[in-house]
């Protein structure tokens, strides 16, 4: 009888599978944190996800105190493989004068 071993590796190549909060217009006095323009979530298959963070461009809007930032959502699993995606916070005037 004969035998022969057969190594096997097991590598974690895919990012988390990252779902962005919707894209959100809110008034210009609102908070633009994320407890009330909501947080991104993640899943990994493998090696659980690590983190999830985000970063803000700004872009000024049509008029003062309008501006839109796009906000990137990161999420990194415990092998250090990540993806991201992106949403949109319009900041307007949302409030008629009194």
């Amino acid at each position: 009888m004969n035998t022969c071993n057969q190594t096997i590796t097991i590598t974690d190549t895919h990012g988390p599978t990252i779902t962005c909060p919707s894209n959100i217009t809110i008034d210009c006095t609102a908070s633009t944190n994320p407890s009330n323009t909501g947080s991104a979530t993640a899943v990994d298959d493998c090696s659980g996800v690590t983190s999830i963070t985000s970063s803000d461009v700004n872009a000024p809007g049509s008029c003062a105190g309008n501006h839109v930032i796009t906000r990137t959502w990161k999420a990194t699993d415990n092998c250090g493989n990540m993806n991201t995606c992106n949403q949109t916070i319009t900041i307007t005037e949302t409030k008629t004068p009194k």
